[in-house]
């Protein structure tokens, strides 16, 4: 379902029709499609099954005016420019990391 605001994302797993995770197996060249009812879906996150480290879900927002992104688990925040890199450090931030918006695009991500 959607999260029925503006800038309030929400992370869900896809799922079978019998309501338990969707297991996808790659290898070689696969073709994923994906039907959604409705809402704005802006990215899929392809996640590694039985792996040893969980990846860090980043929640971003606006609050007051500033960027706000969350995160749990611990890791460094990373910063670019573009979303291939070059990645970058972001000296001092800790969750929840505050910061005024821009009008250039600016990605984030967390590395354990």
């Amino acid at each position: 379902p959607g999260s029925g605001g503006w800038s309030q994302n929400d992370i869900f797993p896809m799922l079978n029709d019998d309501g338990t995770r969707k297991v996808v197996h790659l290898g070689g060249t696969v073709t994923l499609r994906w039907q959604m009812d409705n809402g704005d879906q802006d990215y899929l996150l392809l996640v590694p099954v039985g792996g040893t480290v969980a990846p860090a879900m980043l929640n971003i927002g606006l609050q007051d005016g500033q960027v706000v992104i969350t995160w749990e688990g611990g890791g460094t925040l990373q910063s670019a420019d573009a979303v291939t890199g070059p990645w970058a450090e972001v000296p001092g931030a800790a969750s929840p990391y505050a910061t005024a918006p821009t009008d250039a695009a600016k990605f984030y991500r967390v590395v354990k």
